[in-house]
């Protein structure tokens, strides 16, 4: 119940950070010359099922923490999801 309750908080967040990156600016476009408007901005997203760290899953955890983090370092993203991850995977 209390992580349902998490996520519902999380999927919320990540809405008005959604809306208010692109609705606002939307918003403000409408209001101004676009000619003048220099550059277009981005919000990168990024979801990801890291698999709880369990002693019976292969590969172990300590052998995919390093492909994961180097995943997120390439691709850079704003905010991240995550689903099935230990409080310890996440810190």
């Amino acid at each position: 119940m209390i992580q349902n309750i998490q996520v519902k908080k999380l999927f919320i967040l990540i809405y008005l950070i959604v809306f208010c990156s692109f609705g606002f600016n939307y918003l403000a476009v409408g209001q101004v010359d676009s000619s003048k408007i220099a550059s277009v901005k981005t919000l990168k997203l990024m979801t990801y099922n890291i698999k709880f760290a369990s002693p019976t899953y292969e590969p172990s955890w300590e052998v995919r923490r390093e492909m994961q983090v180097d995943l997120i370092r390439k691709y850079k993203p704003d905010i991240i999801g995550t689903q099935e991850g230990l409080k310890e995977q996440i810190d």
